[in-house]
């Protein structure tokens, strides 16, 4: 541990293209070859929280892979849906945090600024991903009985996401990214009336869970922009309980909630095979 510390340091030490919160003071890895990065798994820094929490988080979702065979559809209607629906639930629970890990732990590599923004970038789009492609099922089950609306929903919806990366990948300011961010999760939330309106005419079991589970990530969002609390009182909370910190619990926290409003519409899709009222194209 003793030659371990002799690596950290404070924020004034840092390249300044790392100096990006000035309520964290201490506990920052100086610049760090990869082989030095991956070692720093071994003690403690101001990033080992936000590394082991999406670590022990990616192990979490790769254990609880079996509860998909619970669910794996039955039915010939919906089978190749449910599925295409199952694969990609998979992977938006794995992408994005492997993404988060691999930029937390080479963020301080020695290659400099450039390196980090494309570690950055990386670390981006996996947020975009589970953004773009995590509402999907929702979206499928919400408006299984509207087809033309879907199809609207989802051109419009692809549209926004498509230009949201592009955006996202281009600038450098974190207030424009969140911005960006901030429309596709207003397109997202549009849809939570569609699905208890009674233009949906399908399950609203899970609707509660993606309402809790976007409540959840607009507070975490909003706690790692503010750098709350920490801004409060620079120095104190720079290893946990910071802002970004806290925004990981929450990502974890969203993906955990999300997961059953998943579970809910798989399993009714499964039940139901053909919409019960299929919207004409007259009343559309």
């Amino acid at each position: 541990m003793a030659s371990s510390t002799k690596s950290l340091c404070k924020l004034g030490d840092l390249p300044k293209h790392l100096q990006f919160n000035k309520d964290i003071l201490t506990g920052y890895r100086q610049p760090m070859t990869t082989r030095e990065c991956v070692h720093s798994w071994t003690y403690i820094h101001n990033e080992s929280f936000n590394c082991y929490s999406h670590c022990l988080a990616l192990l979490y979702f790769v254990y609880i892979t079996t509860d998909y065979s619970n669910v794996w559809p039955s039915n010939p209607d919906t089978s190749t849906a449910v599925k295409f629906l199952i694969v990609n639930d998979f992977i938006c629970r794995i992408f994005p945090f492997t993404l988060s890990i691999i930029y937390h732990t080479f963020m301080p590599h020695i290659t400099g600024e450039k390196t980090y923004k494309r570690l950055l970038k990386t670390d981006i789009l996996g947020v975009w991903w589970i953004c773009t492609f995590g509402p999907l099922s929702s979206v499928y089950t919400g408006l299984f009985c509207t087809p033309k609306v879907m199809a609207c929903y989802l051109l419009v919806y692809s549209f926004v996401s498509a230009y949201v990366l592009f955006y996202l990948m281009v600038v450098d300011c974190k207030q424009k990214r969140t911005s960006a961010l901030t429309v596709q999760f207003a397109l997202r939330v549009l849809l939570h009336p569609l699905r208890l309106s009674s233009l949906s005419h399908s399950s609203t079991s899970g609707v509660c869970y993606y309402m809790a589970m976007d409540v959840v990530s607009a507070v975490g969002a909003l706690i790692n922009t503010f750098h709350v609390p920490e801004r409060w009182c620079p120095g104190k909370l720079d290893y946990v309980l910071n802002g970004h910190t806290i925004m990981h619990v929450a990502a974890i926290a969203c993906i955990v909630i999300a997961r059953y409003g998943f579970l809910s519409d798989v399993l009714w899709l499964n039940e139901v095979g053909t919409c019960p009222t299929i919207v004409s194209d007259a009343s559309f």
